[in-house]
């Protein structure tokens, strides 16, 4: 068991697992090697109560192994024995409810909408006692609200979350960082109207399903270059603000570190958008762990 620990379990919310692979992110790369893993989810709901029960996604490359010595970071004290390594048993509905029982400083953040504390039908922010929603409210079309601003982003407001770690407690810290999810935009982007009218029709794609045959997707190769680019700016933007805040919160006690993508996202690599579907490039996502002793 380790359970004297700090805990930073961080989602990229819609990240390709190609977008990982090519973005600079050195501060995810202090974290550790850029893994391939498997989501359980294709969207923001089902992934994230999988993660909250300990099933982050599952490394398919290379070491299968999070952290040396540890097949498995979390495992329910109720399930099936295995004679797996596991780096921590809990016996609770969930790991964030074994965190707060066992007396640790346990604080969410949360940008997407399935995180918003105002809607009182989210069942993922109340599974937290402590949890913070920074989307906005307001009654606008998505595309409409690009660029987003740092006061709508969980990593724009470091102070705020460095603010709620005591360090005189071990804590578990989650956050969900939607600035890789559609619109794919970060604070400092100046989009044209050209940017906005293709992130609108995105949004049409997504909510249709629609499956493509190749030679007739809705959207031209320049057009997919545009979105995959913008992605992976957002996922750099991500990475200096990861870099930021772990500075503003220095390693104090042994500490685990997982950041990944809940799940992926298809730019009509195989005939459709978004993501909500099991396709590969919505699977699979990056991963990086890290235990600092």
């Amino acid at each position: 068991m380790h359970d004297n620990c700090d805990i930073r379990l961080i989602t990229i919310d819609s990240c390709r697992y190609d977008t990982a692979l090519v973005a600079d992110t050195p501060n995810l790369e202090k974290i550790g090697i850029l893994r391939k893993a498997e989501t359980s989810g294709s969207y923001t709901y089902p992934s994230h109560h999988s993660f909250f029960i300990g099933d982050v996604p599952r490394i398919i490359d290379g070491d299968l192994q999070y952290i040396p010595g540890f097949d498995q970071v979390w495992r329910s004290a109720s399930a099936r024995k295995t004679k797996k390594p596991v780096f921590s048993l809990y016996n609770a509905p969930n790991i964030i409810t074994h965190y707060e029982q066992i007396g640790y400083n346990v604080q969410g953040f949360g940008g997407v909408t399935f995180f918003n504390t105002h809607d009182r039908n989210n069942a993922l922010p109340r599974l937290f006692k402590n949890f913070h929603y920074f989307g906005t409210s307001e009654n606008l079309h998505p595309y409409e609200k690009i660029p987003r601003t740092e006061s709508v982003l969980p990593l724009g407001n470091i102070e705020l979350i460095a603010k709620s770690i005591d360090k005189d407690v071990p804590y578990f810290l989650f956050i969900n960082c939607p600035e890789t999810h559609i619109p794919y935009d970060v604070p400092g982007t100046n989009p044209d109207n050209t940017y906005r009218e293709l992130i609108r029709r995105i949004y049409i794609e997504q909510n249709l399903k629609k499956l493509y045959r190749p030679e007739s997707l809705p959207f031209t190769s320049d057009e997919i270059k545009l979105l995959k680019l913008a992605q992976i700016k957002a996922l750099e933007w991500v990475d200096s603000r990861i870099g930021q805040l772990f500075e503003r919160i220095p390693i104090r006690r042994p500490t685990l570190t997982i950041v990944c993508a809940d799940h992926g996202e298809e730019f009509g690599d195989n005939g459709r958008f978004g993501h909500a579907h099991n396709d590969t490039t919505v699977l699979q996502v990056p991963l990086w762990a890290k235990y600092s002793e």
